[in-house]
């Protein structure tokens, strides 16, 4: 990751930092007027791309996952959890967060929007700058990657604090408090669930537009990030059309995989960090209730992978018996990647297009995938021509591949009106927790603090 050593570049990071510290939900924080003011595309650069802790390390919220039925945890191990929130998260409570408005409590809320901050601050700011010869492609980079932070950030919020999206009710369900403007005096009110998605895809498209096609390092966005996360949000509202064309274009960009039978599997911690898949970077929260010491990878999905499938040597090690998550792309063991990479992509393409009738495409980055997955000395291409056989192979093969990425909830949620939902479960000594499809559970309580100084209406 890039650092600013400069101090005029520090004090501009810290004095934006100060400002929404804890308070980036726009609760009430007023700014010191002594603080520098930046005034070039060095300095927002500085505030943006390449302020990487406060944009890329630990931006995604890590509840999604906590949420999500990828692992469990033992009855001993959640009491030992410290954290209300993340206990009360893990058996979808109705009040996570039990009255705690610490900033690691409400991180999942705060985190998304201190960026949503700083991308308006960025916004407003190179507005005043005369763009010339010399400075039109840096500032149209700057711009870009402000648009795409904000609508990131405000998809991420969305898995979290909004009903899934279903376009017959998406008019009327409550959805997020969306932030145009950095000033935090200003009192927030709730979009509906199609406004929410509409801004995040028009300002995705916008950024697209002024991004170069790859960034020069990959805590930064390009159009290859935009239209990747544009697939995503297209898969999860239904669109499949939208969903394959955006795939296609990432894929189009950045199309590398890593072939799993060129890597060294015996590795504590399999992947590096930024490795060749990885389209933006972005690392989740650490998280108690995902720490080694406390995991375990549920069972059923474990035993899914078959012999000659290399993932299962590449994402697990056995530890004692204790089966150990060590496949995050972040290439740590404590957070876990959270960004945007190919694999996923292909995966987006493939669903959509066994989805518009596109069988032979569909097929194709099918095998695409699995031919950089499957030991090669065990594995040949196949060919399903059952529309309805194939794509539960995909989505079988997305849960497998996607395993701890912040992907498996948002996952959960669509399936909601799909022949693919189902009831998910916790199982707590003698005490048994069930999420059916579409229950509150999918929709996290906003802090209640939030609420109280905005007067915003509560998700039930």
């Amino acid at each position: 990751m890039k650092r600013i050593a400069l101090p005029f570049y520090a004090t501009v990071l810290a004095s934006i930092s100060v400002l929404i510290s804890s308070c980036a939900d726009f609760l009430d924080v007023k700014p010191n007027r002594s603080w520098v003011v930046p005034n070039s595309a060095q300095d927002f650069q500085a505030i943006l791309d390449d302020n990487t802790d406060n944009m890329n390390k630990w931006r995604t919220p890590v509840l999604i996952e906590v949420s999500s039925d990828d692992y469990y945890l033992t009855e001993n191990d959640w009491k030992s959890i410290g954290d209300a929130t993340t206990r009360n998260t893990y058996v979808w409570a109705s009040d996570i967060f039990e009255g705690d408005v610490k900033e690691g409590a409400v991180a999942a809320w705060s985190h998304p929007y201190g960026c949503v901050f700083r991308a308006n601050y960025v916004l407003e700011g190179i507005q005043k700058i005369k763009r010339t010869p010399n400075t039109v492609v840096q500032l149209n980079q700057i711009e870009g990657s402000a648009l795409f932070y904000r609508s990131w950030a405000f998809h991420q919020l969305a898995q979290l604090f909004c009903k899934p999206y279903h376009s017959n009710t998406a008019d009327s369900d409550l959805g997020l408090p969306i932030r145009l403007e950095s000033d935090i005096t200003l009192k927030s009110k709730r979009a509906s669930v199609q406004n929410t998605y509409s801004r995040i895809i028009e300002d995705l498209k916008a950024g697209a537009r002024l991004l170069p096609e790859t960034p020069v390092v990959k805590t930064r966005p390009g159009k290859s990030a935009a239209y990747g996360l544009l697939a995503r949000v297209y898969l999860q509202m239904g669109d499949y059309e939208q969903a394959y064309r955006y795939a296609d274009s990432c894929l189009l960009i950045q199309p590398t995989l890593i072939d799993y039978n060129e890597i060294d599997l015996t590795l504590n911690q399999t992947f590096m960090q930024f490795n060749e898949e990885v389209i933006f970077h972005s690392l989740m929260v650490a998280s108690p209730a995902l720490m080694d010491n406390r995991i375990n990878i549920d069972s059923v999905l474990y035993v899914s992978y078959a012999a000659n499938d290399l993932r299962k040597q590449a994402f697990f090690r056995d530890n004692n018996g204790k089966i150990i998550f060590k496949g995050s792309y972040s290439g740590l063991s404590v957070n876990l990647f959270g960004g945007i990479a190919t694999d996923e992509i292909y995966l987006i393409r493939a669903e959509a297009a066994a989805r518009l009738g596109l069988i032979e495409q569909a097929n194709q980055d099918l095998n695409t995938l699995m031919a950089h997955r499957k030991d090669a000395s065990h594995w040949n291409a196949g060919y399903e021509n059952n529309q309805a056989k194939l794509l539960r192979r995909i989505v079988d093969e997305r849960r497998k591949e996607l395993i701890l990425r912040g992907i498996r909830w948002g996952d959960l949620r669509r399936y909601t009106n799909t022949e693919f939902a189902h009831p998910i479960y916790r199982k707590l000594g003698s005490s048994e927790f069930q999420l059916l499809p579409g229950g509150d559970g999918y929709v996290l309580p906003i802090p209640h603090e939030v609420v109280e100084i905005n007067n915003l209406q509560q998700n039930p």
